[in-house]
C-alpha cells in the first residue's frame, strides 16, 4: 500500500513510517513544505494552507497533524490547537470526498481527552463527549474527519490515549524527573490514566490498514480507543514506574499547585479517564503490552 501521513515528521509519524516500511508498504509525508525531505518517506507533498492536497495513488491516508497542547492555553492558543486539527482534517474530507479515485481510506487521531474528566466510569467507544475545552476539540476534530465517510470512503477515528515510548511521548520526561527524585503521584493520585505503548499505536493502524472486513462485515472502521486494556490509576502508575527505574515516589504535586502553574493545561494531568479498547478487542487485536508493567520493561529490561 501507499500511505499519506500527516505529521509524519513527529513522533507518531515517525514510528508510523517504519511500521509500514516493515509491512513491505511506502510512506508518502505531507508538510508545509513540500521540498522538505521527511525520513523514511518516498516524497514529500504539500499541506500548506490554500494549496490542494495532492492525494493521487494513495490507497490511505493517516492524520496526525496538529498543534501540541504544551503550553498556556491563551485564547490565540486554543485557536491554533482547534484550527490547525480542524482545518487540515476538513481539507483531507473534501480533497476525498471529490476524488472517487482516491484514497478509500481515513484514519485520524483524536485523543481520548474527548470523554473529559468522568470519574471511575469506564469508557467505551460509544461514550458521548464531556465537557471543555479538549472534548470540544477532539468532538470538531472527529466531525471533520466523518465528514469524509459521506463519499463512501472508509473513515476510522483514534482515540489515542497517553502513548509511551522510549524514544518520546511521556517516558523520557518521567525518567527525567524520577532520576531528580521529583517522582510523584498528581493530586489525589486516584484519576484513571489510559496508557498504551506506542507500538501497540502503529500495530492498531496496521490492523486498520490491513483489515477492512470482518467475515464479510466491514466492521474495521468507525471509532477505536487506542489504549492499553488495563487503565491504572495515577498513584498506582507512579509506583511502577518508581520500581521500574529504582527511584523514589515521594514527592506528590498537589491539585492546587497544577493549577496555579499549569492553568486549564492541568486538565491533562488531573483528569479521569478509564478509557477501554472495546472495539479493538471485539476484533480481535492482540495487544503486545497490555499492562503498565509490560510497557515499562520494555523500556527498562530488569537486571540479569
Amino acid at each position: 500500500m501507499k500511505v499519506g501521513i500527516t505529521g509524519a515528521s513527529g513522533f507518531l509519524g515517525q514510528h508510523l513510517v517504519k511500521a509500514l516500511q516493515g509491512r513491505g508498504h511506502d510512506a508518502v509525508a505531507f508538510s508545509r513544505t513540500a521540498a522538505r525531505a521527511v525520513a523514511g518517506c518516498v516524497e514529500t507533498r504539500s499541506s500548506a494552507p490554500g494549496k490542494q492536497l495532492d492525494l493521487s495513488d494513495l490507497d490511505a491516508v493517516v492524520n496526525f497533524a496538529g498543534e501540541s497542547l504544551l503550553g498556556l492555553w491563551t485564547a490565540s492558543r486554543r485557536r491554533r490547537i482547534l484550527e490547525s486539527r480542524v482545518s487540515l482534517t476538513t481539507r483531507l474530507s473534501e480533497t476525498m470526498c471529490r476524488d472517487a479515485d482516491g484514497p478509500r481510506l481515513l484514519i485520524s487521531a483524536s485523543g481520548v481527552g474527548f470523554y473529559g474528566d468522568r470519574g471511575d466510569e469506564t469508557l467505551d467507544e460509544n461514550k458521548p463527549p464531556g465537557d471543555g475545552f479538549l472534548p470540544g476539540v477532539a468532538h470538531a476534530w472527529e466531525a471533520a474527519a466523518l465528514d469524509t465517510a459521506r463519499s463512501g470512503v472508509r473513515v476510522v477515528r483514534l482515540r489515542i490515549g497517553f502513548v509511551l515510548g522510549a524514544d518520546g511521548g511521556a517516558f523520557p520526561l518521567l525518567r527525567r524527573a524520577f532520576g531528580l527524585g521529583l517522582g510523584g503521584k498528581l493530586g489525589t493520585g486516584r484519576q484513571w490514566m489510559s496508557p498504551i505503548h506506542v507500538d501497540d499505536v502503529m500495530r492498531l493502524i496496521i490492523f486498520v490498514l490491513e483489515h477492512e472486513d470482518d467475515q464479510g462485515n466491514a466492521t474495521v472502521r468507525g471509532i477505536f480507543n487506542a489504549v492499553c486494556p488495563n487503565p491504572v490509576r495515577n498513584a498506582d502508575f507512579t509506583r511502577a514506574v518508581a520500581k521500574v527505574l529504582h527511584r523514589p515516589a515521594i514527592l506528590p504535586a498537589p491539585v492546587f499547585a497544577l493549577r496555579g502553574l499549569l492553568g486549564e493545561l492541568s486538565t491533562l494531568l488531573l483528569d479521569s479517564q478509564r478509557a477501554v479498547p472495546a472495539h479493538a478487542l471485539r476484533l480481535g487485536y492482540e495487544f503486545r503490552f497490555p499492562t503498565v508493567e509490560a510497557m515499562l520493561g520494555d523500556f527498562v529490561p530488569a537486571p540479569p
